[in-house]
């Protein structure tokens, strides 16, 4: 026959609640180290990880590699065949915008280099300059050629980065105080250069 009766250990209350708290810390402490490696395979593979989550497949530009800013040839065409107009409506000017619209020419052949297009680019911006000058000047009588001119011109300040309104902005002239003859005079030796 077999005996019924077994040797079970006997557990207080004390050694369970024991027994419980240490499994509980050793789940805190798996908790832990699952959590320190996630981030550690996280750490060593995350460009990995991100590239294939973000799809990077662009490439990122390098020093040295900048693209140079240029300006392009129709553009300044353009310009040219809306100067033409305002030099036969302004024959007064014709000396100046003639001259203008030569500069306009040369930049148009230096723009067809890519050698040359920072030249381009220094040319174009002193001729629109110039030419804005000349049609902001409020001497000058407004016209629809006129605008056709300052509309186009500020559509090519905006693509080479130039703020012509605010670099030519007439202001008033201001004048001294007039003085009578008799003040001005002084001690003046007429003989001798001042």
């Amino acid at each position: 026959m077999i005996d019924k009766r077994g040797d079970f250990a006997v557990k207080h209350r004390e050694d369970v609640i024991d027994t419980l708290r240490l499994r509980a810390r050793e789940k805190r402490v798996l908790y832990g180290l699952l959590l320190i490696l996630l981030l550690t395979i996280v750490y060593e593979n995350g460009g990995g990880i991100i590239e294939s989550l973000v799809n990077e497949s662009f490439e990122t530009a390098q020093l040295g590699e900048v693209k140079r800013f240029s300006v392009k040839p129709e553009s300044l065409k353009k310009l040219a065949r809306t100067l033409k107009p305002v030099i036969k409506e302004y024959p007064q000017y014709a000396g100046r915008l003639n001259q203008d619209l030569a500069s306009a020419e040369a930049a148009i052949q230096m723009a067809g280099k890519p050698e040359m297009s920072d030249q381009a680019v220094a040319s174009s911006r002193e001729l629109v300059a110039r030419l804005f000058e000349f049609v902001s000047h409020p001497v000058i009588s407004r016209n629809k050629s006129l605008d056709a001119l300052e509309a186009e011109l500020k559509g090519l300040a905006k693509f080479l980065q130039v703020k012509p309104d605010k670099a030519f902005i007439y202001t008033s002239l201001k004048f001294k105080k007039a003085t009578s003859a008799a003040e001005g005079q002084g001690s003046r030796n007429l003989f001798e250069f001042n």
